[in-house]
């Protein structure tokens, strides 16, 4: 798992998060800028979990709903 570094967000704040991968490397931008790179390259396997887009899942439900959009 790969993180921003602390402070990066600030929560109550709008950001404008970008992540990419382009089979080489995960990248991270927040706000325009690059905050985090890393090398991968796979294989990428997704896990047995349902995918959660501005949600976290606790036993089985969806929960800790995002408060922004998503696009």
């Amino acid at each position: 798992v790969h993180r921003s570094g602390p402070g990066v967000v600030a929560r109550g704040r709008w950001h404008h998060l970008v992540a990419s991968w382009d089979g080489q490397t995960k990248r991270l931008w927040v706000d325009g800028q690059l905050v985090g790179q890393w090398a991968f390259t796979g294989p990428l396997r997704p896990g047995r979990h349902p995918i959660r887009l501005g949600a976290m899942g606790e036993q089985r439900e969806a929960t800790r709903f995002l408060d922004g959009d998503l696009a």
